[in-house]
């Protein structure tokens, strides 16, 4: 009865406990089975190359997926797939230059506000630097690139001048 219910029990949660460290462990000689794989690509001439920006972009939104919340996945998603994906596509990777991701962010046919240029470079940032830290790129095109920000009109008083116009009115 309730000696072998927990026995039971123990075995499964060692099992499991054996079946999560074996997962671990999987993942840990994939992931350097990946990048071995991805130094031995680079060493082939013309490698670079023959990386698109759109399978790039699956990539880095799968590994997104896995390693961060599903809040910053779904916000890369939405804004590769909206402003960027459609210009970019096509082009190889190792060819988007820093004059490229410039004209993407001050393009003024987006017609957007200073706040979503900066989370459209946010996003390129991060995907440069990821194709950057797997060897796919050399350096990351969006590293110089800067957004201002327009100042936000304020709609409220602080407290220093509503006492000067509270002295105004009082005079």
């Amino acid at each position: 009865g309730f000696f072998q219910f927990k026995s039971l029990v123990n075995r499964t949660a060692v099992n499991s406990f054996i079946f999560c460290r074996e997962l671990i462990e999987r993942r840990t000689e994939l992931r350097h089975l990946f990048e071995c794989c991805i130094e031995q690509l680079v060493m082939i001439d013309g490698f670079k190359s023959k990386i698109t920006w759109a399978k790039w972009i699956e990539q880095f939104l799968e590994r997104c997926r896995v390693e961060f919340r599903n809040s910053t996945y779904v916000n890369y998603k939405f804004t590769l797939a909206k402003w960027v994906n459609p210009e970019w596509n096509d082009r190889f990777i190792d060819e988007i230059t820093q004059g490229d991701v410039h004209a993407m962010v001050h393009n003024p046919a987006m017609g957007v506000s200073s706040y979503r240029r900066l989370g459209i470079l946010k996003a390129l940032r991060r995907v440069f630097t990821t194709a950057v830290y797997d060897g796919l790129l050399d350096r990351n095109p969006a590293a110089g690139v800067k957004v201002k920000i327009a100042e936000v009109n304020q709609a409220v008083l602080n407290r220093s001048e509503i006492d000067v116009l509270l002295k105004d009115a009082r005079s």
